[in-house]
């Protein structure tokens, strides 16, 4: 079950393995422009496991958000665990485009 609540975005923990989508310059500066002048659209999405909040997609948005002073960022939660965080992270940013290989490997890697 997801929940979509506002949390405290220092609150949510970034796993050291990770794959996280690649954007260039140019396409960070539009990401930065689109949040600074709709706000934040896309929820982040965080795992809530028995270790507190983890990050699964939405790295570029959550450093946005702990940039601007953000106090509350959009989220959707889900519970679960660290094998919860690693595939939903293999699945959401894989869809998203160009991600790093070796990234991949590595996540995978730690699911074996």
């Amino acid at each position: 079950m997801v929940r979509h609540v506002n949390i405290d975005p220092h609150s949510i923990r970034v796993p050291e393995v990770r794959v996280t989508a690649v954007y260039d310059e140019e396409l960070t500066a539009q990401l930065r422009s689109s949040l600074d002048a709709t706000g934040q659209l896309i929820p982040i999405l965080v795992v809530h496991t028995p270790d507190g909040l983890e990050l699964v997609d939405g790295l570029h948005r959550l450093q946005a958000a702990i940039e601007r002073g953000d106090q509350k960022i959009a989220a959707a939660v889900v519970e679960g665990d660290s094998i919860t965080v690693l595939t939903h992270n293999l699945v959401t940013n894989r869809l998203r485009g160009k991600v790093k290989a070796s990234e991949l490997v590595r996540v995978i890697g730690e699911l074996t």
